[in-house]
C-alpha cells in the first residue's frame, strides 16, 4: 500500500519532520489507544489533533501498531513504505447479501456478527451483536457497531439499538450519539 492508495481510501495526512501519520475517521473504532497513549501527539482538543513530531518516534509507532481498526498508519520520510502493513489475520467485515447481517472475520474464521433490519424509510434497528469470547477485548464488537453506523450515515437513517451492547457503544461514543433513535417514554 502506498500514500496515493491511502489518500484514495479517505485517509488524511498529518505531516511531520521525520514521520507522516495518516488517519481514517471512517475506519476508527474510537478505542482511544492513541489519545490515552500519547496526549502530546494525539490531542482531540486542538487542531490539527495529530502532531507527529511531539513524541518519541518509537512510542508513536508502537501506539499506531496497537490501533485495532487500523485507522492510523505512518510513513517515515526516508521510506515509501506505509506501516503497519496489512496482515491476513486482521479483522475484516463483510456484509451478507441481504445487507442485514455483518460478519467480523479473522482470516477465514468468522469471529462475530451484528444483526439489524431496516424499519420504514429512516430507521435501522440493531437486534443482536455477538463476538466469540476468545476474541473479547479486541474491539471487534465496536467495529461491528461502526459498520452499522456507516450504513446509517450512508442511508441517512437513525439507529434504534435494541441490543444492549450496541446501545452502550452508541451512547458512549460522542460521534455516534446523533444517530441514536430513542423511543418515546
Amino acid at each position: 500500500m502506498n500514500e496515493k492508495e491511502l489518500m484514495e481510501q479517505g485517509y488524511k495526512k498529518y505531516r511531520g519532520e521525520e514521520m507522516d501519520i495518516y488517519f481514517s475517521l471512517a475506519l476508527c473504532e474510537h478505542a482511544g489507544i492513541c489519545i490515552r497513549g500519547d496526549r502530546e501527539v494525539f490531542n482531540l482538543r486542538r487542531k490539527p489533533w495529530i502532531l507527529p513530531d511531539l513524541g518519541p518516534q518509537e512510542e508513536v509507532q508502537r501506539l499506531i501498531a496497537q490501533c485495532p481498526s487500523k485507522a492510523l498508519k505512518y510513513r517515515m520520510k526516508d521510506s515509501e513504505e506505509i506501516f503497519p502493513q496489512p496482515h491476513p489475520e486482521e479483522t475484516r467485515y463483510q456484509k451478507e447479501e441481504s445487507g442485514l447481517k455483518i460478519l467480523a472475520c479473522k482470516g477465514s474464521l468468522s469471529v462475530g456478527f451484528i444483526e439489524f433490519h431496516r424499519e420504514g424509510e429512516d430507521l435501522l434497528v440493531i437486534t443482536r451483536t455477538e463476538v466469540d469470547p476468545a476474541y473479547s477485548g479486541q474491539f471487534i464488537g465496536n467495529g461491528l457497531v461502526k459498520q452499522v453506523v456507516n450504513v446509517a450515515e450512508e442511508e441517512n437513517r437513525k439507529i434504534l439499538p435494541l441490543c444492549s451492547f450496541a446501545r452502550k457503544v452508541i451512547t458512549r461514543i460522542p460521534a455516534y450519539r446523533h444517530l441514536e433513535h430513542k423511543l418515546p417514554d
